[in-house]
C-alpha cells in the first residue's frame, strides 16, 4: 500500500502538497544535487552512510532544504518535516512539524572554554498556536534559570524525537537516529519510550521538561 494512503482525511495540507507535480519536482531536484535517490534511502544504514559523507556541508543542504520550503510558503513548523522528508520520500514523516526550535550562543570564545549560554532564543512563526507559545515560554523560561548547553540540547533533541514519534516512526527508528545525531550516549526503545512520555506529560499538562 502507498503511505500516502495512510494519511488523514484531516492531514489535507500533506496531501495537497504531496500531490503538487511543482513541489515534487523541486524536491527530486533537490536530491539530484545532493546525491539522494528519488525514492529515497532504502535503509537507515544508506542514510546514515549519506549523513557521515555530508556532515561538513550540512548547513548548506539545510540552508536549500530552508529554500524549499520559502519558495512554496510553508510556515516555520514544516522546516523539520521536510529535512526529514528528502531522504526517506515517506510522506508520513511530513507529520513532524515542530512549531519552533532553540537558538543559542556559547560563553567563551573557544571550543574547550564554552560553558554557560549566552544568547537563548526560540525561532517561530504566525502559524503556532497558543498552547505552543505557552509551551515555548515555560521552555525558555526554565531555560534562561539554568542556560546550560546541555540541558537546551536535551529539550531540542526531546522535541525533534516527538516529532518523528508523532510522523509514525518507530520507536527503534527514532533511537537509531538519536544514537547518530547525539553520538557519545546511548538510546535504545525504552530510551525513546521516556523521552515520548516526558514530552507528552508536558505538552498535557503544561509542565517543562524535566532531564
Amino acid at each position: 500500500m502507498d503511505k500516502a494512503d495512510e494519511l488523514r482525511p484531516d492531514e489535507y495540507e500533506i496531501k495537497d502538497l504531496i500531490a503538487n507535480d511543482r513541489f515534487i519536482k523541486s524536491v527530486n531536484a533537490l536530491r539530484k544535487r545532493w546525491k539522494i535517490p528519488i525514492m529515497g534511502f532504502g535503509s537507515n544504514w544508506d542514510q546514515n552512510k549519506w549523513n557521515e559523507q555530508n556532515q561538513e556541508s550540512m548547513p548548506d543542504y539545510i540552508a536549500d532544504v530552508e529554500a524549499l520550503r520559502i519558495e512554496f510558503d510553508l510556515t516555520f513548523r514544516w522546516k523539520t518535516a521536510l529535512l526529514h522528508f528528502i531522504p526517506t520520500a515517506n510522506p508520513l514523516v511530513l507529520r513532524a512539524q515542530s512549531p519552533w526550535e532553540i537558538r543559542y550562543t556559547y560563553e567563551g570564545s573557544t571550543v574547550a572554554s564554552r560553558k554557560n549560554v549566552r544568547d537563548l532564543m526560540i525561532l517561530t512563526d504566525e502559524s503556532i498556536s497558543q498552547d505552543e507559545i505557552l509551551d515555548a515560554q515555560r521552555t525558555i523560561k526554565r531555560l534562561a534559570k539554568r542556560p546550560k548547553k546541555q540541558l537546551i540540547t536535551n529539550i531540542d533533541r526531546d522535541n525533534k524525537a516527538y516529532a518523528l514519534h508523532q510522523s509514525g516512526e518507530s520507536n527503534m527508528q527514532i533511537a537509531a537516529w538519536l544514537n547518530k545525531t547525539h553520538p557519545g550516549q546511548a538510546f535504545n526503545t525504552d530510551s525513546v519510550a521516556k523521552i515520548i512520555k516526558r514530552v507528552s506529560a508536558r505538552r498535557t499538562k503544561g509542565h517543562p521538561t524535566q532531564d
